[in-house]
């Protein structure tokens, strides 16, 4: 169910590093509660479910004033367009759309500037010499966004 104020994704990664055919790069995933590819996620209570190879890449982009998810008689602007986007490890954080519920909760990403292009990749990678982040095989992570309704 669909919270007030809340925007929540479920994107499971199920990495499989049995066969690992290299470097993928997936379609980017605009970041906006306006994109169509999320419509129907929390009345439907069917999530959205992503299956990646290990070492792989997704683009997460912030929303912003030149990228359009659909078409509007509206004016475009800037309201709305401010999201963050967190990694959190359980489904109590991910279904009460609560970071707070997740001791690990993660900000990836913070969009404060919807004039200019902004975006996240996350490389799907079992180990990082950097700290950068790392995934487990066969384990789910949820990301969840808040937005404000002006």
């Amino acid at each position: 169910m669909k919270s007030k104020g809340c925007f929540r994704v479920l994107l499971i990664f199920f990495m499989s590093f049995d066969h690992i055919r290299g470097s993928a790069t997936y379609k980017s995933i605009i970041w906006d509660h306006e994109n169509p590819l999320f419509k129907n996620d929390c009345p439907s209570g069917k999530p959205k479910l992503f299956n990646v190879e290990a070492n792989s890449k997704i683009n997460f982009v912030c929303p912003n004033v030149a990228t359009m998810m659909d078409s509007t008689l509206r004016e475009v602007t800037k309201a709305n367009r401010y999201e963050n986007l967190w990694l959190v490890h359980n489904s109590a954080a991910f279904d009460g759309c609560n970071v707070m519920q997740d001791p690990r909760h993660f900000l990836l990403m913070r969009c404060e500037d919807p004039t200019s292009l902004q975006f996240r990749t996350v490389i799907f990678q079992r180990y990082s010499a950097e700290h950068h982040l790392t995934f487990q095989k066969g384990k789910s992570y949820f990301l969840i966004c808040k937005f404000q309704n002006n």
